[in-house]
């Protein structure tokens, strides 16, 4: 197997991932009328409902929900519960919600499953190619051992004399004879000349080799496995990328609760306004003193400010004076 098709596969998956999370959440953002579109915006957003409307007039009534139970509560809900929210304010774009967030949740599933199975190829071409001339326990290691076994063509041993006291590794080209090389580095004045066994700085470097070299049961070796080898580097690279995938999925559930939560937080702030044609408007109150108008130039109803109302039309009908003061 050609070590870049791999990653070409895996880089495959992860942006099909966001591709789909994306367009996911795009198709639930809720579509606007295209009609004429009136919002006030003075410091919070204001409307009424539209003459036989009885969904929405019962929504923008005092008592709020059917029963007089208050609907304050459904940006919470569809925080918790994509689709939850739009359900309590009877928005079928609930449905939506509800199959993305099913969608988003078998992606991250899916992705995880694949993650997990490559994890346990790449962990069985390592137990019964690289260490099975070593051990016959071979337990399982964390990642950066095994990541350790992607540069590493060998381990080493981790004690190359049998007699009471340690003497590491010393072939800088294996796992350990690389990591005795940097504590002496680290930690000698000259990394060829030792110092006494009992100083400091050779007790230092001696600590840093206990702490990452190789024990004798992890010890590997692909020499004469090449093959073996690239099919070892192929499944971590697949791993770790179903591992991202996920990750891009979990991150889609997530803007999906905020998405949700928003919508029917913008729901229960707009409603339809009384002209007889259930046409959506848009309006907006902006103070004089952002647009540079001095104070001196408020309006009799506002004290020290003055609202212009700004209409937006998109049949470019006039807004009445009652409508916008």
């Amino acid at each position: 197997m050609a070590r870049g098709a791999p990653w070409r596969t895996s880089l495959l998956r992860v942006r099909r991932a966001r591709v789909l999370c994306i367009a996911a959440l795009l198709f639930v953002l809720p579509a606007r009328p295209a009609h004429a579109q009136l919002i006030r915006l003075d410091a919070r957003l204001t409307a009424t409902p539209a003459p036989g409307d009885a969904d929405t007039a019962d929504l923008f009534a005092p008592g709020g929900a059917p029963g007089g139970a208050s609907r304050w509560w459904a940006p919470i809900a569809s925080l918790g519960v994509p689709g939850s929210g739009q359900f309590a304010l009877r928005q079928r774009r609930g449905i939506a919600y509800v199959l993305l967030e099913g969608a988003l949740w078998f992606g991250w599933a899916h992705e995880r499953a694949q993650g997990n199975a490559h994890t346990r190829s790449y962990r069985g071409i390592a137990r019964d190619v690289a260490r099975a001339p070593f051990s016959d326990v071979a337990p399982d290691g964390n990642f950066a051992y095994y990541e350790s076994m992607e540069h590493f063509a060998e381990s080493g041993v981790f004690d190359v004399d049998p007699d009471p006291t340690l003497q590491p590794e010393t072939d800088p080209s294996t796992f350990n004879g690389h990591v005795w090389l940097l504590a002496r580095q680290t930690f000698w004045a000259d990394p060829d000349v030792p110092p006494p066994r009992d100083s400091e700085a050779f007790k230092r470097a001696e600590e840093f080799y206990l702490a990452r070299a190789v024990r004798p049961e992890f010890r590997w070796s692909w020499v004469g496995h090449d093959d073996a080898l690239q099919r070892f580097r192929g499944e971590i690279s697949e791993s770790n990328h179903a591992f991202h995938a996920a990750s891009t999925f979990l991150g889609g559930v997530i803007a999906n609760h905020l998405l949700s939560a928003a919508d029917a937080f913008v729901t229960i702030r707009v409603s339809v306004p009384p002209d007889g044609r259930g046409d959506y408007r848009v309006a907006a109150t902006l103070p004089l003193s952002l647009l540079g108008a001095p104070p001196h130039t408020a309006s009799r109803t506002h004290a020290q400010r003055t609202s212009r109302c700004v209409a937006l039309a998109a049949d470019d009908r006039a807004i009445s004076s009652d409508r916008c003061p």
